[in-house]
């Protein structure tokens, strides 16, 4: 989570395989709340200290009051709240613009899946895929979520409430970003070519053709919210 005072926005990126590092590195810089640390502690950013050093300042170890946790990697909205209430801070919480980066379901699942488990993922390996995504699994979080109620659960709170004022896709990042702060230059880096496959770009049309009827109408299910709040169209074979 990074939270930029000086131009009040949070960014979250909770639910990772959406360019959410990609997107994290860039905005770091503008993460100015030294109650919330934004060190990391995963495999990626140790091994990327020394950028994510040059890219924004380091603030004292804070501590959640009461609490006695840092901020990891990961963060759902609703444990944020938590936090900031905590701080005596809730106002700056519904006051600041909310963010985080969502990517198209297939494209999600399939490109997961098919780094993880197999080149012809199926309903089992869709199964296996739900699973080491959520992030109990992943060990980056500090509260556990699952997606079986697609990204739009992720970013809503216990009772429902949708926490974000925005969003930023996956497929399109750059033009995203400035809509959604238009006021800050924002230099996105990239470790590899986006267009070098199609789950890279969300194109859904080319991954149904290597999922079965079985698998797409799983993810159709898991991920009805999103299909319908993110404007990706849910497919059908």
């Amino acid at each position: 989570m990074i939270v930029s005072n000086e131009h009040k926005f949070i960014y979250f990126f909770s639910v990772g395989n959406t360019a959410s590092r990609t997107v994290n590195l860039a905005l770091a810089k503008y993460h100015d709340d030294d109650l919330f640390s934004i060190r990391r502690t995963c495999d990626w950013s140790r091994k990327k200290d020394k950028i994510l050093r040059s890219s924004y300042s380091l603030y004292p170890e804070g501590r959640i009051q009461e609490c006695g946790k840092r901020i990891s990697r990961e963060i759902s909205p609703a444990k944020a709240l938590e936090f900031f209430k905590l701080q005596n801070r809730e106002s700056q919480f519904w006051e600041y613009k909310k963010i985080a980066t969502v990517r198209n379901p297939y494209s999600l699942l399939f490109g997961c899946c098919n780094k993880n488990f197999s080149h012809h993922p199926n309903g089992r390996h869709l199964e296996w895929t739900m699973d080491a995504l959520q992030s109990h699994e992943r060990y980056h979080g500090i509260d556990d979520y699952n997606l079986y109620n697609g990204q739009y659960g992720v970013y809503s709170n216990g009772d429902g409430t949708y926490l974000l004022n925005d969003f930023v896709k996956f497929e399109n990042l750059e033009l995203d970003l400035k809509r959604v702060l238009p006021d800050l230059q924002i230099k996105l880096g990239f470790e590899g070519k986006t267009d070098e496959a199609p789950e890279r770009l969300g194109d859904a049309e080319a991954m149904t053709k290597k999922l079965s009827t079985e698998s797409i109408e799983k993810i159709n299910k898991w991920f009805g919210r999103d299909f319908k709040e993110y404007g990706y169209r849910a497919l059908h074979k």
